[in-house]
């Protein structure tokens, strides 16, 4: 239920037997929307009834099947890494010698490649049915910054308990934010570590933030941000998460937009604990492995499939939950756009947002909207193409 739902709280599933749901709600009108891997998702308006049962059945749509395949090389040699499809849950596959193969469906999949010590490709693409060839060429990656915590910390400005430890970490030694990695940080801190000189990212092409993290915070109120800076005074912020990750996670952050100067990056974890809770906190945040690099990576289809190409579609806006502003992002591949837009609508279905496309918009790819006349809720944006809608995203709006 798309109005009483939150990144902190686990989907809800169906009876693994019967595929029965159930779910005691308000009379009122709700947004349904039912997810499985393998099939088409479906979304559709619900009115509860303040009298009795309120039943819909329904009846998903498979998707055909698609076996992804193919290569990893660095134009000449294969390469060891891992392959990541995104779905309902996403398909991850380590592979070694340069070869893959994933089962998948056809349709429209983000896709990231990695290797250690190569430029990783992150695209979208189109499957197609049967079997679907890639071929990826991943170029080494140029280093411009590397922290492994091997060496202490000399290289950064420390702000608050940070300590290196070795007992939860990705590889060899990591750094974290609450004594140990398992105690809690303080209510209403704001820690930081910064590096002590800016890294020199001028005229380089597709520079990218890498790093590992292991995450534990109360979820929207307790963000941890990586931002960066040219004075060490006005910081841009880059990367947001919060809540509960009790798993390593690789990073990416695109800092292609940076390449005009030299920048300080500062990794940093606030507490609110005067809105909510008044002493709400959480293990915290522990890092590893970040690395600033540069490079390039490309991808090919084969086979069954055309040469994959940009596909019109929306990403999810960031950051979300947003107050009041957010950027909403996008891909538009289409050549003659003879008009395009944005529109946000509520959870009535009424349009309170409509951004018409410039061409400036549509080669930068994103739009901000503010929302500080908007309520807190659940709202939905839609991207319109030479009259043609692309399926819509979901924002969260918290005031």
């Amino acid at each position: 239920i798309e109005e009483k739902t939150s990144p902190y709280f686990s989907p809800r599933l169906t009876d693994a037997l019967y595929g029965r749901f159930w779910r005691p709600l308000i009379p009122g009108n709700y947004t349904l929307t039912v997810r499985k891997k393998g099939y088409e998702t479906h979304t559709q308006s619900v009115f509860v009834s303040p009298t009795g049962w309120t039943n819909r059945t329904v009846n998903l749509v498979p998707l055909v099947a698609s076996v992804v395949s193919g290569t990893v090389t660095n134009g000449v040699t294969p390469l060891d890494g891992q392959i990541v499809i995104s779905d309902v849950v996403n398909d991850t596959l380590d592979f070694t010698g340069g070869t893959f193969s994933i089962n998948s469906n056809a349709q429209e999949h983000n896709v990231c490649v990695y290797a250690p010590g190569y430029y990783p490709y992150i695209g979208t693409h189109e499957f197609a049915a049967g079997t679907y060839g890639m071929t990826f060429d991943l170029d080494s990656a140029d280093s411009l910054f590397e922290e492994e915590w091997e060496n202490g910390t000399t290289a950064w400005v420390i702000d608050g308990p940070w300590q290196v430890i070795d007992d939860l970490s990705w590889n060899g030694n990591a750094i974290t934010d609450s004594w140990g990695g398992y105690g809690f940080y303080a209510a209403n801190c704001d820690v930081s570590i910064q590096t002590a000189n800016p890294i020199d990212l001028s005229g380089r092409d597709n520079v990218m933030l890498l790093f590992r993290e292991h995450l534990y915070t109360e979820p929207v109120f307790d963000p941890v941000t990586v931002e960066i800076s040219t004075d060490e005074t006005n910081w841009t912020e880059v990367y947001r998460n919060s809540g509960q990750h009790d798993e390593w996670k690789l990073v990416f952050v695109d800092l292609s937009d940076y390449n005009d100067d030299a920048y300080y990056l500062r990794f940093r974890l606030q507490d609110d604990s005067y809105s909510s809770h008044p002493t709400l906190v959480d293990p915290g945040w522990t890092i590893d492995n970040i690395q600033v690099i540069a490079g390039s990576s490309s991808a090919t289809g084969a086979g069954n499939a055309t040469v994959p190409k940009v596909l019109t579609h929306l990403r999810q806006n960031f950051p979300n939950p947003f107050n009041p502003e957010t950027t909403i992002a996008f891909a538009i591949g289409e050549t003659d756009v003879k008009k395009a837009e944005i529109s946000v609508y509520n959870i009535r279905g009424e349009r309170v947002y409509n951004h018409p496309l410039s061409n400036e918009d549509v080669q930068r790819g994103s739009v901000v909207w503010n929302a500080e006349k908007n309520p807190s809720g659940i709202y939905f944006y839609r991207l319109n193409v030479n009259g043609k809608n692309y399926p819509a995203r979901k924002a969260c709006l918290i005031k």
